[in-house]
């Protein structure tokens, strides 16, 4: 019996292992003209949620590198499971319709600290959220400001639709929630 029961375990971790697709990233190369406003950036997160489903992650990606000479440089990639990068393509396509995403084959060398950003309170019910230009110009200066090499990782996995639900009211439908955990990585915790 417990011969059987062992045999069963091995079994479906094996399924399970199976079933777990690597992640692939790509390197997203955006058009310097194309503009994202308010409603793209949500048809383009509402694409990727309807894609990615409650089940997989993708995560998005921004870097700040030294090339040789000195220079700073800062690249965006997303990882998305293998197998959906046309799609993912086609989902960033909607808030920037003239990106191009390849991608890349080598290892990213991340720095070796890692913070993961919290809010110190939970949101309320109610609070009003600040309004702000869309734009990464601030995040940029302030990896800037704490030096290369520094990465920002958004892991982000779709809310289930019930949760979605609970989060509506009867006059305002909520639409796509993403679960999402910021990590920063650089070369030192401080």
């Amino acid at each position: 019996m417990a011969g059987a029961i062992a045999v069963l375990a091995v079994t479906a971790a094996l399924r399970r292992r199976r079933r777990v697709r690597p992640f692939v990233r790509l390197l997203i190369e955006p058009y310097r003209n194309d503009r994202a406003d308010a409603e793209a950036l949500a048809g383009l997160f509402g694409a990727l949620h309807g894609l990615v489903g409650v089940r997989r992650t993708v995560v998005l990606e921004v870097h700040l590198d030294v090339r040789a000479g000195g220079a700073p440089v800062v690249w965006f990639a997303v990882l998305c499971p293998a197998g959906l990068e046309r799609q993912v393509q086609a989902a960033v396509r909607v808030g920037y319709p003239h990106a191009r995403l390849r991608v890349l084959r080598g290892e990213v060398g991340l720095p070796p600290a890692a913070v993961a950003l919290c809010r110190r309170r939970p949101p309320r019910a109610g609070e009003e959220l600040e309004e702000r230009a869309v734009g990464v110009e601030r995040l940029l200066g302030a990896m800037a400001a704490a030096g290369a090499p520094a990465t920002l990782r958004i892991v982000m996995r779709p809310a289930a639709r019930a949760i979605e639900h609970l989060c509506s009211s009867p006059q305002e439908r909520i639409g796509p929630l993403w679960w999402a955990l910021p990590l920063v990585l650089a070369r030192d915790r401080a």
